[in-house]
């Protein structure tokens, strides 16, 4: 879920559950397209065999496996990521009211600047200018917060190091 929200640029708690059947159904679409593509490719050498006919055999598909220090770095972008969401998420709530329903609806319901107008009643270029400051401000306090956590840090390295 989180990775989904942070490819859709919104929060995990606004991405639905997928269901089982839902999951299923894409990974067969995902096969479908895979052996679409082989078929319809000018490609006249190599073997191709399915995930199924590579484990009867009791052989690892190339370049499916990843070792445990690809997946602890995967985990650590995707938490890296949801870190950012959730502050860039906590910042937006701090801002005011037209500020914040401007940024919701362009930047995480993906409404054009327009369609915003028309639903506030005021220009676009007044949308415009809202979005821009309210930008800036999540920019700054994002860029602020960033300082204050590396300087934690590198004092509370400097002071392990005094000791």
């Amino acid at each position: 879920r989180c990775l989904r929200a942070i490819r859709m640029g919104c929060s995990p708690r606004d991405i639905a559950l997928r269901t089982p059947q839902t999951i299923l159904q894409e990974l067969w679409n995902a096969e479908e397209r895979s052996a679409h593509a082989y078929y319809r490719s000018d490609r006249v050498s190599g073997v191709i065999c399915s995930y199924e006919d590579l484990v009867g055999a009791g052989r690892e598909p190339q370049g499916c496996s990843a070792s445990s220090e690809d997946i602890l770095l995967c985990a650590e972008d995707a938490r890296e990521r949801a870190n950012c969401l959730q502050a860039i998420f906590a910042e937006i709530e701090k801002l005011p009211a037209g500020q914040r329903n401007i940024v919701r609806g362009v930047l995480v319901k993906g409404a054009s600047q327009s369609d915003m107008a028309r639903e506030l009643g005021v220009s676009r270029a007044a949308v415009s200018k809202q979005l821009s400051t309210a930008v800036r401000k999540i920019r700054a306090a994002i860029r602020d917060e960033s300082k204050e956590t590396k300087n934690t840090t590198t004092s509370a390295v400097c002071e392990r190091k005094e000791h």
